[in-house]
């Protein structure tokens, strides 16, 4: 039997489709990327701001850590808070943040009137406590001008090792100018030091000899006496004008020194009948005292534990000097050296200079934040913020947000009565304890 066959076809139904349309890919696809864009967005502000939290956490173990490594060997042990290179514009927060030259409302951080700029902190190191130094005699002197007894002049032929880390000027370390042992190159004497002449303790300086601030050298200013000639080595002699310090002078080969410091206060008991000095034959200051070896002692720069290496903070973050509250004016400025310490004694509390300042905040900062030149608290920063505080009495150490300003919040933190626009106080949950709600 031949079969039939029906050319009748069924009927197509709609859901029954196999495939999308072009317009229909177009539009998934458009959805996929703009949830992509927004993801990726997300993450990256997650990430920025797990970089500066991050780098939190890692300081305020680090000065945690220091505290305890004071309590276990009863030695006092700190952090080194080390600058990039001061040479580079990049390594600086600027109050001139628009560039015209000139400070506009907001500008001037510290209230000086003066366009600043303000180191930033890259790394961290653990430091100990350097042997204090007694060798040699050390006299004191009255400044000629001031009439004060505030000039101490070391009688020593290796008081410059306390100023120069390369001895011999060779470009090498050689073995004997380790001289604290931890196989670094350290310069041993800085701003700020502390020295013991009798039974009271003096802040050590360096001294420009220009002592009026004048721009010239005055009569009784050369105080170490050294001139150069003019051509041919014939008179007259010029004076030199110097930055005194235990150093060797540069235009002179050893031994050739300076070796001078001013002190702070002045010298509190000079002998009755000041002298001159016989052994210096520049020298014609009076001396009002003299300390032979092992009656003073100097204090030296802390030193770098041996085998520990600095830590970097996560890449772009750093301290931001010009919002931190240091213990000083000099942290923020840092132009002579390019660190700074905070040492702890091993019973816990902040001991030297910085003791002083009661409480003391670190501003981490994204970089490329302050080189668009934004305040801390403006909405268009890209991370997070953190304040590091610490309570020099205690040695603790918290962790906290930047306070946005009273506007922000509703609360009237310096309590005159009104909600001040602006920031008022970036360090009120610091030190209040209070969290941002």
């Amino acid at each position: 039997m031949r079969g039939s066959f029906s050319n009748t076809r069924e009927p197509v139904v709609a859901g029954n489709r196999q495939a999308f349309t072009l317009v229909e890919m177009l539009v998934v696809i458009t959805v996929l990327l703009v949830l992509a864009g927004i993801t990726v967005t997300s993450i990256n502000i997650t990430l920025e701001g797990e970089r500066v939290r991050s780098s939190a956490r890692q300081l305020q173990s680090y000065l945690l850590g220091a505290r305890d490594r004071a309590a276990y060997s009863q030695l006092p042990r700190g952090v080194r808070f080390e600058t990039g290179d001061l040479t580079d514009p990049a390594n600086y927060r600027f109050e001139d943040i628009n560039g015209n030259g000139q400070l506009d409302a907001g500008e001037d951080l510290n209230g000086n009137g003066v366009i600043d700029r303000f180191p930033l902190v890259h790394s961290i190191v653990y430091i100990g406590a350097s042997k204090d130094w007694s060798q040699g005699t050390v006299t004191v002197h009255v400044n000629a001008l001031t009439k004060q007894p505030n000039l101490i002049h070391g009688d020593f032929s290796e008081w410059f090792r306390l100023n120069e880390a390369d001895l011999n000027r060779n470009g090498v370390f050689d073995a004997n100018e380790d001289i604290n042992g931890n196989g670094r190159w350290d310069r041993l004497l800085i701003e700020n030091a502390r020295i013991k002449l009798g039974s009271r303790w003096y802040t050590v300086h360096f001294l420009e000899e220009d002592i009026n601030g004048n721009g010239q050298l005055d009569s009784g200013e050369n105080i170490n006496g050294n001139h150069i000639y003019l051509p041919n080595n014939t008179p007259p002699f010029i004076p030199v004008w110097d930055r005194m310090g235990p150093h060797q002078a540069p235009n002179h080969p050893p031994p050739h020194l300076t070796n001078w410091l001013v002190i702070d206060p002045p010298f509190a008991d000079p002998m009755p009948d000041p002298q001159r000095d016989p052994n210096l034959p520049h020298i014609t200051t009076e001396v009002a005292a003299r300390f032979d070896e092992g009656d003073y002692r100097l204090t030296l720069t802390p030193r770098i534990l041996p085998s520990v290496e600095p830590i970097q903070f996560a890449n772009g973050v750093v301290i931001d000097m010009g919002f931190s509250r240091p213990p000083d004016a000099s942290w923020s400025w840092m132009t002579s050296n390019t660190y700074r310490d905070i040492m702890f004694s091993p019973q816990g509390s902040v001991i030297g200079p910085p003791a002083t300042a009661g409480v003391v905040h670190f501003l981490l900062n994204d970089q490329a934040d302050i080189t668009r030149g934004l305040t801390p608290w403006d909405p268009r920063n890209e991370s997070d913020k953190r304040i590091i505080t610490l309570f020099t009495r205690t040695g603790n150490v918290t962790t906290n947000e930047l306070f946005p300003g009273e506007t922000s919040v509703g609360v009237d933190v310096n309590l005159n009565g009104v909600i001040d626009t602006g920031n008022s106080d970036p360090f009120y949950y610091a030190e209040t304890g209070r969290v941002a709600e």
